[in-house]
């Protein structure tokens, strides 16, 4: 009978869900940098912008952002000795530019003067949908776990009728008047009226 004795050790975690120990502004596209707030117990700890392999500096409090795209970003904490478990911290890159719009007929298309690469973008960080008739407003995510097909998110196209929208069909019998809000990360909403299609 062998007997190994082998210790395990579990990292300590650090309660971050107020943001105290790791915390970074939102930043405006195309700034450049943005303050970080750090509060960790040890020194030895690096950081990652979305699991990329190479570590970001904190240089005056602040972390370099050129080059990330409009949306959600993760800035992740490791500590190097491994005593303490990863501390993520989210932020959102903005932009006062709406490379979209509702085409009347159903369907959210391609602002002009924008490229085909920004509106994918956009369409890429629509999360929600909200549909208000008379006092009744409900809000459905349209990507993710539990999420509601609206909105194709590589053509643009709305879905209000099929089967795959039931819930919607169920909450909102009468569509023809609709208030539309779409919810974009880093965008403003994209706010329309959902008219009965003209011929």
């Amino acid at each position: 009978i062998y007997v190994i004795n082998k210790t395990i050790n579990i990292p300590k975690l650090i309660d971050n869900k107020t943001g105290e120990a790791l915390k970074v502004d939102n930043v405006a596209y195309g700034t450049g940098s943005t303050p970080v707030t750090v509060n960790l117990p040890s020194r030895t700890f690096s950081f990652f912008i979305d699991g990329n392999a190479e570590d970001v500096q904190i240089d005056n409090g602040r972390i370099v952002t050129t080059g990330l795209s409009v949306g959600v970003h993760k800035l992740t904490a490791k500590d190097r000795c491994k005593e303490y478990a990863n501390v993520d911290a989210y932020f959102t890159v903005t932009t006062d530019k709406m490379p979209a719009k509702y085409d009347g007929k159903k369907s959210i298309v391609k602002e002009e003067n924008f490229t085909d690469e920004d509106f994918a973008g956009y369409l890429n960080n629509v999360t929600k949908m909200q549909i208000k008739v008379g006092d009744k407003t409900e809000t459905y995510k349209v990507s993710g776990k539990h999420s509601i097909p609206i909105l194709d998110k590589k053509t643009g196209n709305l879905d209000f009728e099929s089967d795959k929208v039931a819930k919607v069909k169920t909450d909102f019998p009468d569509l023809s008047n609709a208030e539309i809000t779409v919810l974009s990360d880093g965008y403003k909403d994209l706010k329309f009226n959902l008219k009965k299609e003209t011929p």
